[in-house]
């Protein structure tokens, strides 16, 4: 009887450990497909963006071009705020009111002032992804 008990209760701990060391591998693929997922809403934001400094910079303009781009940059804004950080988010809302409001006003986008609001979110992004 007590080899029974003894078996049983093994049996028992060593069920515990696999579905401990189960969950673990579960927990780390998750993980995982999260940080692809917020990497791929980061570089989805980022295109969009660059996106209207394409479209200022094109021979054929348009004004509904604009606005298909526009909108692109706010949804994939919000995709980025979703799940940004409270340090990411600056950066996101200075890139966009770069391209929306300065770039698009002025029917410009200069690479300086694109490439300065775009590292900002690069960086608070990268950092974001590490911690």
């Amino acid at each position: 009887m007590i080899s029974l008990a003894s078996t049983i209760g093994a049996a028992a701990l060593a069920g515990y450990w696999s579905n401990a060391g189960v969950q673990e591998t579960l927990d780390r693929q998750r993980s995982a497909e999260i940080q692809d997922q917020r990497r791929a809403a980061y570089a989805d934001f980022i295109r969009a963006a660059g996106q209207v400094c394409t479209t200022l910079a094109s021979s054929s303009f348009n004004h509904d071009k604009v606005n298909a781009v526009s909108v692109e940059v706010l949804t994939q804004e919000s995709r980025v705020l979703l799940i940004a950080s409270q340090s990411l988010r600056g950066p996101t809302e200075g890139l966009t009111k770069y391209v929306m409001e300065k770039a698009i006003s002025a029917a410009d986008c200069t690479t300086t002032d694109y490439t300065k609001y775009r590292n900002a979110f690069i960086t608070a992004a990268q950092q974001d992804l590490d911690s």
